[in-house]
């Protein structure tokens, strides 16, 4: 089976994505850069948008792409990866690893940045803990053999939780 490499990276001010996310910094990168940006430059990758998945709530927009589709089952990825605005730019991206060893890399990158983490919850079925860094809020989410990484904006963080 090809492994397929996703790095989100600036050059130039062009973003480039390749296959899957290698780094925490992959996912990043796309916070604050328009939707329209970082959407092409995912389809530009190899990213298939999946307009069932796609819509908005309120007053966020979001974006879901699938990568690594098989021929005979469209709706089976190596990874899923959604971003979501509340205007124009950007403000959290979730990325659903293919595998628990990918999400714990992800893990322990987060853990070395000395964040904030906050003791786990339970919610609806899913285990949700939050790391606050200095950029960036980070989720880890693990749900019925899943595991998806959330990284969202600092500004979209503040607005969106109460004060502790």
């Amino acid at each position: 089976m090809l492994k397929y490499l996703f790095t989100v990276g600036m050059c130039l001010g062009i973003m480039v994505c390749n296959a899957q996310v290698e780094k925490l910094k992959d996912l990043e990168i796309c916070i604050n850069h328009t939707a329209t940006h970082v959407s092409d430059s995912l389809v530009n990758k190899g990213w298939k948008l999946d307009p069932a998945l796609t819509g908005s709530y309120e007053q966020d927009f979001y974006r879901t792409f699938s990568f690594g589709n098989l021929e005979t089952d469209p709706k089976k990825a190596q990874a899923w990866l959604r971003i979501h605005t509340e205007r124009t730019a950007v403000n959290r991206v979730y990325y659903q690893a293919p595998d628990e060893k990918t999400y714990l890399r992800f893990v322990a990158e987060i853990e070395a940045l000395k964040t904030d983490k906050t003791e786990a919850q339970i919610i609806e079925g899913q285990t949700i803990t939050t790391y606050k860094g200095e950029n960036y809020a980070y989720q880890t989410i693990v749900f019925n053999g899943t595991y998806t990484i959330v990284v969202v904006s600092k500004k979209y963080y503040a607005d969106h939780t109460q004060a502790e």
